[in-house]
């Protein structure tokens, strides 16, 4: 017999790491976790009703030698991860926080062999297993035509939240025009004021997430992999003798593809951050119907 790799069962649940598929036991639903999250999850399997600390979890994600902000990292996946977990029906409190220690599974767990192949025996062994496979097919053919008839089909999981960074906005023109850290100031108040407007399945990860990688080429790609951000706010402010200028934009991460942008003018001497803040998220607030559901 051909020997496949280990399936985990605990709770009402089954994990197969080798694609990162969730499901519960009686098949109804099923979504499929980020490599990241699927190494957190199978690190916590490896020791259930154990806690395991901070510094372990940390190196089995990401290893030794990553700089990036482990805190909200972590934090985001085990957001994610018992988002996943309540999406299939369970309980998020599986996943517990031992203040100051870590975490811990709180389940039994129990490996199952996933193999294949095939054995050779007598023929009526043979004889057996190929009525037992067609009565198989022939059950699984009138659950086919049920199916159909009836209209019904899998559970849908509920969409997962949205994770949005919010850089902080490029400067040009006017190195002299105040105030002197608009990009920064001007992104704080963009997250403030979505923090107000509470857009639908919209989450928001707070500047210090992602203070480490200011300056990054591959910003884009290193958030979405380490923070589990599928969305990235970006733009620019220009300065000029009669006014300014602030583009946004609303990238999905990967690739960095464009989703939404906006772009607002004054002539103001002042950036009024604000207020243009404020604006923005009106602009995104109006448009987030439609762009949630293209999203999904």
């Amino acid at each position: 017999m051909l020997s496949g790799m280990q399936i985990y069962e605990f709770d009402e649940f089954q994990f197969d790491p080798s694609d990162g598929r969730l499901a519960g036991r009686a098949g109804s639903a099923e979504v499929h976790l980020r490599p990241q999250a699927g190494k957190l999850l199978l690190r916590l399997l490896a020791q259930p009703q154990t806690v395991v600390d901070r510094d372990a979890l940390v190196a089995e994600i990401w290893g030794q030698n990553t700089v990036v902000d482990f805190e909200s990292g972590l934090a985001a996946l085990l957001r994610e991860l018992r988002q996943a977990i309540q999406s299939l029906g369970g309980n998020p409190t599986l996943i517990e926080t031992v203040p100051r220690r870590g975490y811990r599974l709180r389940a039994e767990v129990r490996r199952v062999e996933n193999s294949s192949g095939k054995t050779k025996g007598p023929g009526g062994r043979w004889k057996r297993s190929a009525a037992i496979a067609v009565g198989v097919v022939f059950v699984a053919a009138l659950a086919a035509v049920a199916w159909w008839r009836n209209g019904a089909g899998p559970e849908k999981v509920p969409d997962r939240p949205h994770q949005l960074a919010i850089l902080p906005l490029d400067r040009f023109g006017d190195p002299d025009h105040p105030p002197a850290q608009a990009g920064i100031l001007l992104a704080d108040g963009i997250l403030a004021a979505l923090w107000r407007t509470d857009l639908e399945r919209l989450e928001l990860i707070g500047r210090a997430g992602i203070r480490p990688y200011a300056g990054r080429e591959d910003v884009v790609s290193a958030v979405a992999a380490d923070l589990g951000v599928d969305l990235l706010m970006e733009g620019s402010i220009r300065f000029a003798a009669d006014g300014w200028q602030v583009d946004l934009r609303l990238l999905q991460v990967p690739p960095g593809r464009v989703v939404w942008s906006h772009t607002l003018e004054g002539e103001e001497q002042v950036l009024p951050t604000a207020a243009v803040a404020s604006a923005l998220v009106d602009q995104l607030e109006q448009a987030w119907p439609k762009l949630h559901k293209q999203l999904n």
